[in-house]
């Protein structure tokens, strides 16, 4: 393990923190990106990983820029992205290094996750394709292919450096979709190990409460659009779509009195106009 660091970004994550930080604990390097953190989870990293590197930000970056950060204190030759969420046992890890040193070219080595409530949960994408889809099939031994979620990752810094790491324009979701571009564009693979499982505990690094749905759905779709225009060239067509799918329901929602249909349709419209005017990404914690 002298090869590898580990780079976690922790945001009210106590409920979860030492779960995925105990397997990891005897690693040479931990490092703990918080961004800005009001519960007591840096102290429960302190009590699981006394040696940890921790990096307390004065706010809520989000995610890519915070994972940045981490990795610019990394010297070793591999790094562990790993979510709060995320379960993955030392010979998992090894796993993932021992593909990772075998094929040189390779940008990611991604394990199996597994969800408590959904099982497998395996997303994957085409090469031309602008999202990523769940797969049903398990699959039976190692294979590439152009999308791993960033949930967890194993990653060559080499060819990390070499394609900028994550785009700080996205505050959180799709950065990992943009970076697997990134990577495959520049001739990189991205490698999946059969042999390396873990567990997902889906959505759970952070504590559930209606400003955080409604930033979720805000940047999924501010995200998506970003992304279009970003690889399209432009995003009006697709942002005008979106309006005038999810416009009409805000009313139809409100008088039914279905509050969560209501928030997500009212946060994707909002988002859609948010970016057709400019918008920034929702930054706030």
């Amino acid at each position: 393990m002298k090869d590898l660091s580990v780079v976690i970004v922790n945001y009210n994550s106590a409920a979860v923190i030492k779960s995925c930080l105990g397997p990891l604990a005897n690693f040479g390097q931990i490092i703990v990106v918080d961004n800005a953190s009001t519960d007591d989870s840096v102290e429960r990293v302190r009590q699981v990983c006394a040696n940890a590197i921790i990096i307390l930000n004065s706010e809520n970056f989000g995610y890519g820029t915070a994972v940045n950060q981490g990795i610019s204190r990394v010297k070793t030759p591999y790094v562990l992205v790993i979510n709060p969420d995320a379960i993955l046992k030392a010979e998992a890890v090894e796993s993932l290094i021992s593909i990772a040193k075998a094929y040189k070219n390779t940008a990611i080595v991604a394990p199996l996750l597994y969800s408590p409530k959904r099982g497998l949960e395996l997303e994957l994408k085409g090469p031309g394709g602008q999202g990523h889809h769940r797969t049903e099939f398990t699959p039976d031994g190692d294979f590439c292919t152009w999308f791993a979620t960033g949930a967890v990752w194993l990653c060559n810094m080499a060819a990390w450096r070499d394609v900028g790491g994550f785009d700080e324009n996205i505050f959180v979701y799709g950065e990992d979709l943009d970076l697997c571009r990134r990577m495959t564009d520049s001739g990189y693979t991205i490698i999946f190990c059969s042999k390396a499982r873990g567990d997902h505990l889906v959505s759970q690094s952070t504590a559930t409460n209606t400003k955080i749905r409604w930033r979720k759905e805000w940047n999924i779709v501010w995200s998506h659009l970003y992304l279009t225009k970003k690889y399209n060239g432009s995003s009006a067509a697709e942002a005008w779509r979106l309006l005038c799918k999810h416009g009409p329901k805000i009313l139809f929602y409100a008088i039914v009195l279905r509050p969560q249909r209501l928030m997500r349709d009212l946060a994707v419209s909002h988002a859609a106009f948010s970016f057709l005017i400019g918008g920034k990404p929702k930054r706030s914690p």
